[in-house]
């Protein structure tokens, strides 16, 4: 029996640099012009070093090693405009958008250098209608046509083979290009109580982790595959059915699937999903309560492989004490430790995996909190897409 070891080191360095200004003009006759630009610098600096142990100590290999540099300029230019009536409201918008970006794998003694560019204009236009059925709103009835834009992870963009363990590698596609998405929804609202959406997306250009089979060893690369869809319905209820018992069920049901390629192997895959949250929230005398959260997946898609369902139940018991000025608080999340990843392949040519995932989602907590003084000042946020969050979800 062998044994292998080796080490990992992996630095890295990410620097976004952003700038936005929005401009927003009230005009007559409940109308309103917003105008503004964004622009974003992100340089990505990635230095993975890979070592074998041995008996003369850390060896790098440079094989398996990696340094990758990724740099983009986004530059984005919007105008939106608004008018509303006594039961209608219509909003148009136009987004300009151009993308810069340059990535560069420096090389090594086995490694070659390699480096890739882009450079890419696109418009995304939106609709949105919203009617009200009566003058103060309680039963709404909204429209919107969108068209959004994905662009994949900066690692997705490293075309460099990363070991993961002796049957499996990643590799990343500096020849991705981003997804994009055309969204029609229809969303009915009553009050604060009733909320049921139902959209139709059509994904272009999809990002999706694929998988190739060489040897004994399984690679996954990402790729652009032709079309995807989704058929989505969303539901959301809000009850009280005692006076201190709040309740929130949240309900999703769709209908998805792939249409494309993945090295020679036809690749169309659908499936039904259903999410199911039930989150409740209870007031008791005496400064206590407590809370009780259950959320349930289906059966999943995603990249070549099927998720099987799953479920997970989260509690917890609160206190107050000190004059309410401090508070106790005793909570676990995933108590039957049920959320466990069991995935199994789809379309790969002569081979088939199966793979269980278990990590460490059953905590318990336990939070003790004092309050000093009086809450004076309060901070508003009026807006909530803060000017760094698309940029760094990507990380």
């Amino acid at each position: 029996m062998s044994n292998d070891e080796f080490l990992y080191y992996l630095p890295s360095k990410i620097n976004i640099y952003t700038a936005k200004a929005d401009y927003v003009q009230t005009l007559k006759n409940n109308a309103r012009f917003e105008a503004g630009f964004k622009s974003s610098f992100v340089i990505n600096d990635n230095n993975s070093g890979y070592y074998n142990i041995t008996d003369h100590g850390q060896v790098i290999d440079n094989g398996k090693s990696n340094h990758f540099k990724f740099r983009e300029n986004i530059n984005s230019a919007y105008i939106n405009a608004q008018k509303g009536w006594e039961y209608l409201s219509v909003q148009l918008g136009l987004r300009l958008e151009n993308t810069q970006s340059k990535g560069q794998q420096l090389g090594n003694e086995i490694v070659q250098q390699s480096q890739f560019s882009k450079n890419y204009t696109q418009v995304f236009p939106t609709l949105f209608l919203n009617y009200k059925f009566d003058t103060v709103g309680r039963n709404t009835l909204n429209f919107s046509i969108s068209k959004r834009i994905n662009r994949p992870n900066y690692q997705y963009l490293n075309p460099f083979l990363f070991f993961r363990d002796r049957y499996s590698y990643t590799i990343g596609n500096s020849e991705l290009t981003p997804q994009y998405q055309f969204r029609y929804e229809l969303k009915y609202q009553y009050k604060q109580l009733l909320r049921v959406g139902l959209s139709y997306n059509r994904f272009t250009d999809v990002i999706f982790q694929t998988t190739k089979v060489v040897d004994n060893v399984f690679i996954k690369k990402p790729e652009n595959v032709a079309f995807g869809y989704m058929l989505l319905l969303n539901n959301s209820i809000s009850l009280m059915p005692k006076d201190w018992w709040n309740l929130n069920l949240e309900l999703q049901f769709s209908k998805m699937g792939l249409n494309g390629m993945a090295y020679g192997q036809k690749l169309n895959p659908s499936t039904y999903v259903a999410r199911i949250g039930g989150y409740n929230q209870f007031q008791f005398k005496k400064g206590w309560s407590a809370e009780l959260n259950c959320y349930y997946a289906s059966r999943d898609l995603n990249g070549q492989t099927f998720t099987s369902g799953m479920y997970k139940v989260n509690a917890g018991i609160q206190k107050k004490i000190w004059k309410d000025k401090g508070s106790i608080r005793i909570n676990m999340d995933d108590i039957f430790h049920s959320w466990v990843y069991e995935n199994r392949s789809v379309g790969l040519a002569r081979a088939y995996s199966f793979q269980i995932s278990e990590s460490d989602t059953r905590r318990i907590g336990i939070a003790l909190t004092y309050r000093f003084g009086k809450e004076v000042f309060k901070r508003k946020s009026k807006y909530t897409n803060h000017t760094l969050d698309e940029e760094k979800s990507r990380m």
